[in-house]
């Protein structure tokens, strides 16, 4: 028996050997392995759902050992804290006059307004006052290390909220159509401001869509683009700058690598083109370019895989024939991607969590 693969989702996934048995040296069967501790299993497919919804990918090696129990008691204060909500607004709303008919609606708005304008303005008393302590000292309110980014921010936001700009036009714009002519510029303002403020924010790791467009110039005239350029390149709506002639799949199971190279041979053919050393595998399937990652991949060692998927995909015959020069290209690349300023440490890609061991 030839074991060619072993195989782990996550640190609590079963563990899957792929392996040819002794009866037949040319196919390849999967066995789950079976031990003492408790595992997840993959057929649970509906736990596996929400799992992908209520908890961070990776989870719970991507995490600190005390998310979990502050998690719990966020989503228990969060429904407290909507409830309370629903019976403040219902009182809210009563006292504004909501189905009485001698209110009328530009008074009832404008208590709304006023009601909202007061809670804010003791927002922005509150964060000016107490946002720099709140720095030193998180706990002492649900604030987390986000507050001490956002507490400037969160004085100017509540500002801008108190604005009784719209009650203004209220009572001065008589025409309905003129008041759908402002809502709709408004909102066309609104949009655009949105998406000048993210293009003004300069992020320097790499997601998909930003590594694409440093690689696409570096590959063109072998130059790195700075974080500052890319960012102005990159789109902030639907759609991307640049983009691959196949799909690039991260972080893949074995099973996807057996189901399209379904003998021994084929599979041992594809695992001996890369080095010993490397910490992935690439494989191209009918659909899509497969990267295999193993289990001591590091965050670096998944931006080279990248660069390998998207090299393979400009010339077929690189990984087998000009192995070495790509190496080199790698090298030269996250070089310049350092000079430039560009974190190399960490990425933002899309990665799926199985990982292999194809040195058994």
């Amino acid at each position: 028996m030839k074991i060619h693969f072993r195989e782990q989702y996550g640190t609590k996934g079963e563990e899957i050997l792929y392996v040819t048995p002794a009866v037949d040296q040319k196919s390849i069967v999967r066995v789950p392995l079976k031990g003492d501790r408790l595992v997840y299993r993959e057929r649970f497919a509906l736990l596996k759902f929400f799992q992908g919804i209520f908890l961070p990918k990776g989870y719970p090696d991507s995490v600190s050992d005390d998310y979990l129990a502050y998690q719990i008691w966020d989503t228990i204060q969060a429904f407290c804290s909507t409830i309370s909500g629903t019976l403040t607004t219902h009182a809210i709303l009563k006292g504004i006059g909501v189905g009485s008919e001698v209110v009328t609606p530009l008074s009832a708005t404008a208590t709304w307004v006023l009601k909202e304008g007061t809670g804010h303005f003791g927002k922005i008393l509150l964060l000016g006052g107490k946002g720099p302590s709140w720095i030193s000292n998180p706990r002492n309110g649900d604030c987390g290390l986000m507050l001490s980014m956002i507490w400037r921010w969160g004085s100017k936001y509540t500002f801008s909220r108190t604005s009784f700009l719209g009650l203004y036009l209220l009572s001065v714009i008589k025409s309905q159509t003129m008041l759908y002519t402002v809502f709709v510029l408004v909102t066309l303002i609104h949009i655009y401001a949105n998406i000048k403020a993210v293009k003004a924010v300069c992020l320097k790791t790499f997601n998909e869509s930003r590594y694409l467009i440093a690689l696409e110039e570096y590959f063109r005239s072998n130059r790195m683009l700075p974080p500052q350029k890319v960012n102005q390149l990159e789109r902030v709506t639907l759609g991307r700058t640049v983009s691959v002639s196949l799909n690039i799949r991260m972080g893949l199971s074995a099973q996807n690598l057996v189901e399209q190279f379904k003998t021994s041979h084929d599979i041992d053919n594809i695992v001996s083109s890369f080095d010993p050393h490397e910490k992935f595998i690439i494989a191209e399937s009918r659909k899509y370019l497969g990267v295999y990652l193993h289990f001591d991949t590091r965050p670096q060692d998944v931006l080279k895989a990248y660069f390998f998927a998207v090299s393979y995909l400009q010339d077929r015959s690189q990984l087998k024939e000009r192995y070495w020069e790509v190496q080199e290209k790698w090298n030269e690349f996250l070089n310049m991607a350092q000079n430039e300023g560009w974190c190399t440490t960490n990425h933002l890609l899309y990665v799926d969590e199985y990982r292999l061991d194809w040195k058994v």
